[in-house]
């Protein structure tokens, strides 16, 4: 069934295309081979924009091998969200472009609002973004401290949700933790927040901690993949780091009891570095001609 469907959209893009006849083809996701396919048919310029690891986050396996995915994305003009997801597709470096994702557009200034006890996490609700590890950590933490709460936004698969459900409540939390839902007012939960929380191993850019510094609120950061380019570009930009990064569950648990018995006053230098980083690297208008540079560049290499 999915192969017949797979067939059907190819046939129907491939109408669209020829009829059209496009310049480029950009493939805006790592997974699907439609637009290379097609491109590699009619001879029209490929860009493969790889936006995710599809193993390390998404638990996916390509058809039939990600070997064989990785081959054909060589083949392409390539651009990637950030250096790790360039190094796990074992991309060339000097035929790559690093393109970060624009966020918001940045010329109003943003509001450092007076900060509430609670963490906060934002994103889906699965396996891999290590929503887990992030509840041993507060588990241990309420065992010490009675004041902040955990407040977790967004949702996920049945099955998943409710395993996160039982253990908050196997582990006496319902009146720590709170599970919010899909919310529309994220930029508000996070300029109140003490920290936003990112604790996935595996991000390919890390836009939620992007949008948390642009809203001025604390990044506490798994020292990994996209989370980890993130405060190393800070670093590099500000001279000093512009959010906290944690190396495993015992660090986190550190973090947390170090940042609750702070004055948010503490982290006004590193969140004022945080908010000048999204203004500089991560602007919709940066992204967008650094994208139309790189069509440029496309098209005069393929005449």
């Amino acid at each position: 069934h999915h192969y017949v469907l797979r067939c059907f959209s190819k046939w129907k893009v491939k109408k669209i295309v020829t009829l059209f006849n496009p310049d480029i083809i950009h493939t805006n996701t790592s997974v699907n081979p439609i637009g290379y396919e097609i491109a590699k048919s009619l001879g029209i310029p490929h860009i493969w924009h790889i936006r995710e690891y599809i193993d390390k986050d998404f638990n996916m396996h390509p058809f039939p091998s990600f070997r064989l995915l990785r081959k054909k994305i060589a083949k392409s003009y390539t651009i990637t969200i950030s250096k790790d997801l360039e190094c796990h597709f074992q991309l060339d470096s000097s035929k790559n472009r690093i393109i970060y994702n624009g966020i918001r557009n940045v010329k109003e200034q943003t509001k450092n609002l007076p900060k509430e006890n609670y963490f906060l996490y934002v994103g889906r609700l699965s396996e891999g973004k290590g929503l887990k590890e992030l509840l041993q950590a507060f588990s241990r933490f309420c065992q010490v401290e009675s004041n902040h709460k955990l407040y977790i936004a967004g949702s996920g698969m049945d099955g998943y949700v409710a395993k996160i459900k039982d253990y908050i409540v196997r582990n006496s939390m319902e009146n720590r933790v709170e599970l919010l839902g899909q919310r529309k007012d994220i930029d508000h939960l996070m300029s109140k927040a003490k920290a936003l929380i990112v604790p996935s191993v595996s991000e390919g850019f890390g836009r939620i901690s992007a949008e948390a510094m642009f809203n001025k609120c604390l990044v506490i950061g798994n020292n990994t993949a996209g989370t980890k380019e993130q405060f190393d570009n800070g670093l590099k930009i500000c001279g000093q780091e512009i959010g906290i990064r944690y190396n495993g569950t015992e660090e986190l648990l550190e973090t947390l009891q170090y940042v609750a018995c702070k004055s948010s006053e503490n982290f006004d230098d590193l969140i004022e570095c945080a908010y000048r980083t999204v203004q500089f690297l991560y602007t919709p208008e940066k992204c967008a001609n650094e994208i139309n540079d790189y069509y440029q560049y496309v098209l005069s290499s393929s005449k």
